[in-house]
């Protein structure tokens, strides 16, 4: 576990409701997640103590961010 990214991201590991989205190859060990973090849930239900979502490119954001953000607008 990279204990250093673990405190720099605040990332609750004490918790089962962590959701990471699109981590590259390795990415999840790396932060000390196990099984219990990265069984999928495709429609992202229910609550969670940290989100991460990761972009590859600018491109990426613009086609993937609506798929799994609902974004409120502010009035």
């Amino acid at each position: 576990m990279n204990s250093e990214l673990v405190k720099k991201l605040r990332l609750p590991t004490d918790s089962d409701r962590v959701l990471v989205l699109d981590a590259p190859a390795g990415y999840m060990e790396q932060l000390g997640l196990g099984s219990k973090h990265t069984a999928l849930d495709e429609h992202q239900a229910g609550s969670y103590e940290f989100v991460q979502m990761v972009f590859r490119s600018i491109r990426d954001v613009r086609q993937e961010r609506p798929k799994h953000c609902r974004l409120s607008s502010r009035s």
